[in-house]
């Protein structure tokens, strides 16, 4: 098929290596948003999994230029499919119109830009170190090489722009990529896929399939072939992982979920911390891992914030996210909007706002002072749910360590010298300040989660690099 198949249809969506495939069982692609049949695509059969893991193609990475055109191709036949994408993120995520439109259009200029934001970094330092032995003075210096395939398991919140930026920082520095869409994801996988072999990667460089996550790790584990495992998705599959990984020499980088707290400050205006709160809180229907999940107030402007957040959200307007005046949409399934309703209803806080769903569509839920040791504050949530509780800065810094996935930190006020003392929060990965978390650099989102130890705050490209210590005379 030349071109994307019709909504609805059959497609035969995956591609290895540039070819057409998907012999395995067919599955069907629902919309969140209506309950339609988005798209049925085949999974890729265990054969072909293996002929795909095993494929010894030899790839150098792309040079400057070779990038630079790469890119290029790629934009413009992005951007000419950027009206079919659209309708599809529609479609798969049930997001309001400007959510949508800000997700296509900065996925467009992250490729576009892509080739200028790389030549702009600068190489990381290293300083060789000489020792003297059997008479001979010998140099150590550290080189960076790729590790051959990076296998990215994507997940379906934020597919598109997480598999671009899988698949541009995997091209840039020599390794092959396979990116794993959900089925969640199908359609916009395929789009994907047609746009990237319209563009001519390299032979033997990129493949986009479908096939479940599972099958996928047991064929990764099993083969002989390098392969970095980039896993994306909820923290609470990252155990078995990793212990299954490791068993079978295969390294892994887990990005898992994050729970953003803010701590604001009684200097802050009222519209101004109400409108960060509300924005970062619900963007995206608050599935997102930089969403804010909780806010500690001081106590001075707590109760007056508390009032001014109670009702705005209480007029915040839901339903169909294809109408223009929509904030809200319906999360992906009905349990998913069940689960965030039992983890407020086990939380021991006041409802301010919401607290109720219609199907899947769950009301923005504001929560008064919940437990401090309850799933809602340790763990987060995802979806439009916030909790807030009065505090002193002291009081967030000594409630972060229940924090199991601290993510991201933020600090609404005017005065400077409490940023030092944010940055010693343990396992921080990114501190916004004075802003909106959910609100990204798109080319360095959230700098990178910590939680196995292998995947610490950098440059995207760099987890895709291996350093080696090259000891010689």
């Amino acid at each position: 098929m030349s071109g994307p198949a019709p909504l609805g249809a059959q497609w035969q969506c995956s591609r290895i290596w540039g070819n057409v495939a998907g012999s395995d069982r067919w599955v069907d692609q629902v919309s969140p948003l209506n309950g339609t049949l988005v798209q049925r695509v085949p999974l890729i059969d265990p054969a072909e999994t293996v002929e795909m893991l095993d494929a010894q193609h030899f790839y150098k990475g792309l040079d400057a230029g070779s990038l630079s055109r790469f890119c290029s191709c790629l934009y413009d036949e992005l951007h000419a499919l950027r009206p079919v994408i659209l309708e599809t993120t529609q479609l798969e995520t049930a997001f309001n119109r400007r959510d949508c439109a800000e997700v296509v259009d900065s996925c467009l200029e992250y490729v576009r830009g892509f080739p200028d934001y790389h030549a702009s970094l600068s190489p990381p330092s290293s300083t060789d170190l000489s020792y003297s032995a059997d008479s001979q003075t010998r140099r150590i210096r550290q080189v960076d090489v790729p590790w051959g395939t990076v296998a990215a398991i994507l997940p379906q919140s934020a597919f598109l722009y997480l598999a671009l930026s899988c698949l541009l920082n995997a091209l840039v520095t020599g390794n092959r990529v396979i990116l794993r869409a959900p089925t969640q994801s199908a359609r916009s996988a395929g789009l994907l896929g047609l746009a990237v072999h319209r563009a001519q990667p390299p032979a033997g460089s990129v493949s986009i399939v479908m096939i479940s996550a599972r099958a996928f790790v047991e064929a990764i584990c099993k083969s002989a072939r390098p392969i970095l495992v980039h896993y994306l998705g909820s923290s609470a599959r990252a155990p078995d992982l990793l212990s299954g990984c490791f068993v079978a020499g295969k390294q892994v980088i887990i990005d898992g979920e994050g729970n953003t707290w803010m701590w604001v400050d009684e200097d802050v205006p009222i519209e101004r911390a109400c409108d960060v709160l509300t924005s970062g809180a619900i963007r995206y229907n608050g599935q997102t891992c930089t969403s804010i999940n909780g806010a500690i107030i001081h106590p001075k402007l707590h109760a007056p914030l508390k009032e001014r957040l109670a009702a705005r959200w209480s007029g915040i307007s839901t339903g169909n996210p294809l109408e223009a005046d929509v904030e809200i949409g319906p999360l992906l399934d009905e349990s998913q909007a069940e689960h965030c309703l039992a983890l407020v209803a086990q939380s021991g806080g006041a409802i301010l706002a919401g607290g109720r769903r219609d199907g899947s569509l769950l009301m923005p839920t504001l929560v008064s002072e919940p437990h401090e040791d309850g799933a809602l504050v340790c763990n987060g949530v995802f979806g439009p749910v916030m909790w807030i509780a009065p505090g002193t800065f002291e009081d967030f810094q000594a409630l972060w360590p229940r924090n199991r996935y601290p993510l991201c930190a933020g600090i609404l006020s005017s005065s400077n010298a409490r940023e030092q003392r944010m940055l010693a929060l343990p396992n921080l990965a990114r501190l916004v300040i004075n802003g909106d978390p959910s609100e990204e650099y798109m080319y360095e989102p959230w700098g990178g989660y910590p939680a196995t130890g292998n995947n610490t705050v950098s440059q995207w490209h760099r987890k895709y690099l291996r350093p080696v210590q090259v000891d010689s005379p």
